[in-house]
């Protein structure tokens, strides 16, 4: 046995003990901290549900942020069929969805397709961990989920900055805004002359901020927030279209000469020459194997994404798409 031998016996063990890690291991989910009496969680959807595993008590109101960062069409909805819940989830925006669980137990969610997966643990007893300066949930009602208020929480502007010619623009216009009072962070974009703005509600308006801007000789025009989703939301499209060709394309590249390789032989005699070198070349399992990763891992990462890193057990897989069906027609 050679030395390249052992390292290819070693590489595919640790691989196995990788994949059995990521089916059968154990998982570890995200606890919710209390706001106000309320067990709040925020879950980041882009390609999948981050985190995919949220876990709460019973018996106390639950308050679910679905910050969903893309325009795809398979994240436009989420659905927990256990508790009876489907609703939209508007692109590049954040839907809060409240409830009580009562009983103990997982209750999975998922998107309206199915792809997107993940678990809510409800567990019993009220002991939580607080973050600073909320109030002990024994201090407010358990049915009583209220809101912060606007002054509570940052808001967000747009605007759309014509005439940025370069990066010190940029930061001229940053360093603008950021001398505002109530302004918390500015990131602005001179490819797409945008400029995103967090501020406090109460301390500084958006008026206030293209006055200043118009003050010091730049023309900025507010973004509604009907525009700002459909520019993002065809953004957003078009980068996962322009991505889905990319990853076609070098599996495309790579699995043709893979396909030689390992099936000229069953087909065609082999030729001499170039030709014939060239052809047993391929069909070496160490160049197949360097061929077939980046298919694989790269190509191949939705896949994985969806499979390793969120998995469930194949018979309650077609269980809840089977619910999923049924309850398509729950209201908004």
């Amino acid at each position: 046995m050679t030395a390249m031998d052992l390292t290819v016996i070693v590489a595919g063990l640790g691989l196995i003990a990788f994949l059995l890690w990521c089916f059968f291991g154990p998982r570890q989910g995200k606890a919710a901290a209390i706001q106000a009496g309320v067990q709040e969680v925020t879950i980041r959807v882009e390609g999948a549900y981050q985190p995919n595993r949220v876990i709460v008590k019973a018996g106390m109101p639950v308050r679910l942020k679905f910050d969903r960062r893309e325009g795809a069409d398979c994240s436009n909805r989420v659905v927990i069929p256990d508790l009876g819940v489907s609703r939209a989830l508007p692109a590049f925006a954040t839907t809060a969805i409240e409830f009580t669980p009562q009983e103990p137990g997982e209750f999975p969610f998922s998107c309206a397709m199915n792809m997107y997966r993940g678990t809510l643990v409800v567990e019993p007893g009220s002991r939580m961990r607080q973050t600073a300066g909320t109030v002990s949930p024994q201090q407010v009602p358990s049915d009583v989920a209220p809101h912060p208020s606007a002054e509570e929480k940052p808001a967000r502007a747009e605007f759309l900055i014509r005439g940025m010619r370069s990066i010190t623009t940029t930061t001229a216009i940053e360093e603008l805004i950021e001398r505002l009072p109530g302004v918390e962070r500015v990131q602005v974009n001179a490819a797409t002359e945008r400029a995103t703005i967090d501020y406090t509600p109460g301390l500084v308006s958006p008026d206030q901020m293209a006055r200043a801007m118009a003050e010091a000789g730049y023309r900025a025009e507010p973004v509604t927030s009907e525009e700002e989703t459909a520019d993002r939301g065809v953004a957003s499209r078009e980068s996962e279209v322009a991505d889905i060709r990319r990853r076609f394309l070098v599996s495309l590249v790579l699995t043709v000469p893979l396909l030689i390789g390992a099936m000229w032989h069953e087909f065609f005699p082999m030729p001499g020459g170039p030709l014939g070198a060239l052809i047993a070349l391929l069909a070496d399992p160490y160049i197949q194997l360097i061929l077939s990763t980046p298919v694989l891992f790269y190509s191949g990462w939705g896949v994985l994404q969806g499979d390793l890193v969120h998995p469930q057990e194949p018979n309650r897989r077609h269980e809840h798409a089977d619910r999923d069906r049924h309850r398509r027609r729950l209201p908004l």
